[in-house]
């Protein structure tokens, strides 16, 4: 009798593991922490980057990087949400109060890489952002044909040059007071002969982001 109730007891817990393992991640969401802006710090694990760009540096100390994060409280876990991360120019962000309710009636997670702002060197602005980007994913039931990146001033030349860079994961750019193109245009006005403005990614980049990115 003792051994049927002890191997009942395994059965039920084997059941247990199993059912846990069955739940998506993504639906156990925290009510505490919907509708709030708050600061993360993601897991260690470094993300898988497929197509990698040697203009970008994916390669983190993730213990060490901070990134504010709000999430929508009409966010469940049931329904996939977008993305929309922004770069800006300074090295802290909060993000700003009226934007709560867009990203809930747009249906998007919004995420603010800290420590990138225009003192920081353009490949981990970019990398830390796409690292962002691929844990938030893997963190919440995310849409992937809709993941935006924006930016302001110097954060918005890097949020273009991401979205060129990274088509494959980036469906629409938003840039504030700054853009670079793809290529050198005729100047009009300019007095100098520096190439500001100008993000000269590869060419078969650039064609696959013109297809692919809004912007």
């Amino acid at each position: 009798m003792i051994r049927i109730f002890t191997i009942s007891r395994l059965v039920l817990v084997l059941l247990l593991v199993v059912s846990l393992q069955s739940i998506n991640a993504t639906e156990m969401v925290d009510p505490s922490l919907v509708g709030k802006e708050r600061n993360i710090c993601f897991d260690t694990a470094l993300p898988q980057v497929s197509n990698p760009s040697s203009d970008i540096d994916y390669n983190f100390d993730l213990s060490k990087e901070s990134f504010q994060a709000f999430l929508p409280k009409n966010y469940s876990g049931k329904e996939a949400f977008g993305i929309f991360i922004f770069i800006d120019s300074q090295n802290e962000m909060m993000m700003p109060k009226e934007w709560a309710s867009i990203m809930e009636k747009e249906k998007l997670i919004c995420l603010i890489p800290q420590k990138i702002g225009n003192d920081q060197p353009l490949p981990r602005r970019l990398g830390l952002t796409l690292v962002g980007i691929l844990k938030l994913e893997e963190r919440y039931k995310i849409d992937p044909k809709r993941v935006f990146v924006g930016g302001f001033s110097g954060g918005a030349r890097c949020s273009v040059n991401l979205a060129f860079l990274h088509s494959d994961l980036i469906a629409g750019n938003v840039s504030i007071c700054g853009a670079d193109f793809y290529r050198p245009v005729r100047k009009v006005k300019a007095s100098d002969n520096l190439p500001y403005g100008i993000s000269l990614v590869p060419s078969e980049r650039a064609n696959n982001a013109k297809t692919k990115v809004l912007t």
